[in-house]
């Protein structure tokens, strides 16, 4: 049983076989677990393998290659039309055999691993970018709902930064940058879930909180009581004194 064609359907552990011989029969279409996949084409009579240019193809294209055998790398878009009826795994692995043949066919040149180590670093690159600017975008629509402006691009954002974040701390003498930064960040939001949503039944805090925002704003009012809860919350912590309202948020005389 001479093959003068095999289509392979590459999968993740189960791979399907198709071989032609010369008048284009197909000798056989079946399944092949990944434990017996690489020595079962070793043991094949060197032949021309086919495979859709997907993932892992390249690997096996050089594995392949290294066995003697001649490898043709497929387009998936030559692949599609030559699919008959519906999807399966056997007949995908036939619609390979069939695109492989074809004239005017363009294959695929197999990578190098130095060349897929390139491309790898540029589409982590492309990925890194790509997530950076859509942080950068959803910091700018943050900081709009909060009156902050931030200037276009990634570069200017990250030098504006500093500077918002200082605005809204050290001139008002707020919380510190040191200790725990997860920590500092639930007192910030517990401070703005107060101001949004505990004014109305809070008069004592509302008529220490409204100048502030009045004076200052939302947002730079949101850290200034996170501050003044820090310190309520050290005190009470560290001498067992019970938390009075009034007391805490006197107006200043």
């Amino acid at each position: 049983m001479k093959i003068n064609l095999l289509g392979i359907d590459l999968a993740k552990n189960v791979f399907q076989l198709c071989a032609l011989n010369q008048a284009n029969k197909v000798l056989f279409n079946r399944s092949i677990r990944r434990a017996r996949f690489r020595s079962s084409i070793a043991r094949l009579e060197p032949t021309t393998i086919a495979m859709e240019a997907c993932s892992s193809a390249h690997y096996w294209g050089r594995a392949f290659e290294g066995m003697g055998h001649q490898v043709v790398l497929v387009p998936a878009q030559h692949v599609t039309p030559f699919v008959r009826g519906g999807k399966s795994d056997a007949r995908d692995a036939l619609a390979i055999c069939e695109a492989a043949q074809r004239p005017g066919l363009h294959p695929v040149p197999i990578k190098s691993i130095e060349q897929q180590d390139i491309q790898l670093l540029h589409r982590l690159r492309q990925r890194q970018v790509q997530h950076s600017t859509a942080l950068a975008n959803q910091m700018r629509s943050l900081g709009r709902e909060y009156g902050v402006i931030f200037p276009e691009g990634i570069h200017s954002l990250i030098a504006r930064l500093p500077e918002v974040l200082e605005d809204g701390k050290i001139q008002l003498k707020g919380m510190t940058k040191n200790g725990d930064r997860y920590l500092r960040t639930l007192m910030i939001h517990g401070a703005r879930s107060v101001i949004t949503r505990g004014l109305k039944n809070r008069p004592e805090l509302a008529q220490w909180v409204q100048p502030i925002i009045d004076r200052r704003g939302f947002n730079k009012a949101v850290v200034a009581l996170a501050n003044k809860l820090a310190r309520i919350s050290w005190v009470i912590v560290t001498t067992g004194e019970p938390f009075d309202m009034q007391q805490a948020f006197k107006p200043a005389v």
